[in-house]
């Protein structure tokens, strides 16, 4: 699965995606666990492009904002 991510995503994201893949999770919640870490190298791969372009920074503020009232 991991090596299928290589067009979205860096050789270093990637070694650090499988470093985590290798830590011991139970396997219940193993899905979960790999989804939310996808899910933050994406969010911070986001923050890296936003930084060179005004409308993806608009973007990520508007999901950080909308992230922030789902935890309320």
């Amino acid at each position: 699965m991991i090596s299928s991510l290589g067009e979205e995503f860096s050789r270093e994201e990637i070694d650090c995606l499988t470093a985590v893949c290798q830590e011991p999770v139970s396997t219940q919640h193993a899905q979960q666990a790999l989804t939310d870490y996808i899910d933050v190298i994406n969010s911070e791969a986001d923050k890296r492009t936003a930084q060179d372009d005004p409308l993806l920074a608009a973007v990520e503020k508007f999901k950080n904002k909308k992230r922030g009232k789902q935890h309320v």
